[in-house]
């Protein structure tokens, strides 16, 4: 799921990789019972119909130029909001998710073009968490307290802001999965409403993120 929400180009150099990437989804999908399998499908129909606009759109959501009006970054909807609305784009959180992926065994790649609380990059963390088993005690962090905490404001501000399905039926499924992941695994989420601080944290992956 991460790399849907990398840049369209690199979207399509991993299509032209995994030639089965729709089916082998469909059918990873179906074995871990996910939500949201019709939205699935919706997201690959769009994902061919609308493959000359994603670059466009992409570009206006989440990156600029100017101010954009989905930033895919966690402190810009975490604890940080008002910093971004004076043009900052980094905070607290930025330096949170770092610790916790140096607590995973984890760094961003020197010269990866996001800032390390880019939504791609912590959902590619919390799956090399997962399939790792790294640490049960990280990865429940970075789901409950981070994604599921600022998910829910970034998704509905992209099913809002966009008009093409794409992007639309990838907010609602990625939002849809953290929410069933966080449920499942009986996370609290929120914790920076009540003062959650990573300093309590007791301390390769592919793209973004590389074993150290």
């Amino acid at each position: 799921m991460s790399s849907w929400w990398t840049p369209p180009e690199v979207l399509a150099v991993a299509d032209r990789l995994e030639p089965g990437r729709e089916e082998s989804a469909r059918e990873l999908w179906h074995e871990l019972a996910l939500p949201g399998e019709d939205i699935l499908a919706d997201l690959f129909a769009a994902l061919t119909r609308e493959r000359a606009s994603l670059r466009q759109e992409y570009e206006r959501l989440f990156v600029g130029p100017g101010p954009v009006p989905c930033p895919p970054y966690e402190a810009v909807w975490h604890t940080d909001r008002p910093r971004h609305e004076e043009g900052m784009v980094t905070g607290e959180a930025t330096e949170e998710v770092l610790r916790l992926y140096a607590s995973l065994g984890l760094r961003v790649r020197s010269g990866a073009s996001e800032l390390p609380d880019h939504l791609a990059i912590e959902l590619e963390a919390l799956a090399y968490a997962w399939k790792t088993g790294a640490s049960t005690a990280e990865a429940d962090l970075l789901l409950g307290a981070h994604l599921a905490c600022w998910l829910p404001p970034f998704c509905a501000s992209v099913i809002g802001r966009t008009e093409l399905t794409f992007y639309k039926s990838l907010a609602t499924l990625t939002l849809m999965c953290v929410q069933a992941w966080a449920a499942e695994r009986g996370v609290v989420e929120c914790l920076a409403d009540s003062g959650r601080t990573m300093s309590q944290t007791v301390g390769g992956a592919g793209g973004s993120v590389e074993k150290f």
